[in-house]
């Protein structure tokens, strides 16, 4: 009996101590890998891009831009190859969506980090605007709520604001419609949106409601 109650307490003292080890290797989350800023002046840094550059407005009269915000586009990940895997998936996804899209205009789709979806897509948005739009209309794409700095600079810029064309707001089964902006819901179809023209909002096309058009995932 002496024999066995020693027995039970070394085990205890077993479990006690392996008790940090097995937490650590089998049941605590590893962290995420920390990213470095992505530099949206390169192409490296974004999902979709056109194959040649567009001509500015003043060379080639009206042209159209899609601007692509994608969930598939988010980079995150335990381990290098994970994150390569989310990478090229991301690719790849916006690759499939470029082609309907491509109907309407060139696509930019931009990478972006999972734990700086704000800053990352601001800048993205800042610096296609800066780069790449030169005068052109613009629809925005979406299948994620979008950072309030790209709804809000819509609002605040005249200019801009009356050559965006709307939002395209992917919707799928599972999630439903994404709603504008990280904090709202989906808009009610009779109210009028502040990022759009009034010339969009008379003719209610401000946010067209449109069916996902997704790769499968790979097993």
């Amino acid at each position: 009996m002496k024999r066995f109650t020693v027995l039970i307490a070394i085990a205890a003292v077993l479990a006690i101590g392996a008790g940090p080890w097995v937490w650590n290797t089998f049941i605590s989350p590893r962290p995420q890998l920390e990213l470095d800023p992505l530099k949206y002046a390169e192409d490296s840094s974004w999902s979709a891009l056109p194959v040649e550059e567009t001509a500015p407005v003043w060379v080639d009269g009206w042209g159209v831009d899609v601007f692509l915000v994608s969930e598939d586009s988010a980079l995150k990940g335990t381990t290098q190859s994970e994150l390569q895997k989310r990478e090229l998936r991301g690719r790849r996804q916006a690759q499939s969506l470029k082609d309907p899209l491509g109907l309407i205009g060139e696509v930019y789709a931009p990478l972006y980090r999972d734990n700086a979806t704000h800053d990352d897509l601001t800048r993205a948005f800042e610096s296609y605007l800066r780069r790449d739009n030169r005068g052109r209309a613009l629809v925005i794409a979406h299948d994620r709520p979008l950072p309030e700095s790209i709804l809000a600079r819509l609002e605040q810029d005249s200019s801009l604001r009356e050559r965006f064309g709307g939002f395209l707001s992917i919707s799928d089964t599972k999630d439903g419609i994404p709603p504008l902006a990280v904090s709202g819901e989906p808009a009610s179809v009779d109210e009028p949106l502040p990022y759009c023209s009034d010339r969009l909002n008379d003719a209610a096309s401000c946010q067209i409601v449109v069916p996902a058009h997704k790769e499968k995932a790979s097993r």
